[in-house]
């Protein structure tokens, strides 16, 4: 995997937030809300590397996926904030899987 620019992992980044923050709101309101607005500040603090970016890439991808195939979205959040959550504490180990990596492939840039 190439290297991504300090610029386009923020880019990448918060569009994978704002991706997760609009489907709470659509879904849940205020209840998950503000709860994941405390939390955005740790996954901006997350450092570039593979992992964190390859999972940042496949919630997006997976929301992707179940838009392109007609699917409730509903599974996103789920996947999207597990993914999140776990990444916070292993973005630099090895063994860590994010339930979203199969859906990279979705992932358009």
């Amino acid at each position: 995997m190439v290297k991504m620019s300090l610029s386009d992992f923020s880019v990448l980044r918060e569009r994978c937030l704002s991706l997760v923050r609009k489907e709470i709101k659509a879904r849940y309101k205020e209840e998950l809300l503000d709860e994941f607005i405390a939390l955005t500040l740790q996954y901006r603090m997350l450092p570039a590397v593979p992992l964190v970016e390859e999972t940042y890439k496949g919630i997006i991808g997976f929301h992707n996926y179940l838009q392109k195939n007609g699917q409730d979205t509903a599974l996103f959040l789920q996947d999207a904030l597990h993914d999140l959550a776990e990444s916070l504490h292993f973005e630099n180990r090895d063994g860590y899987s994010p339930q979203t990596a199969v859906y990279v492939e979705f992932y358009v840039p």
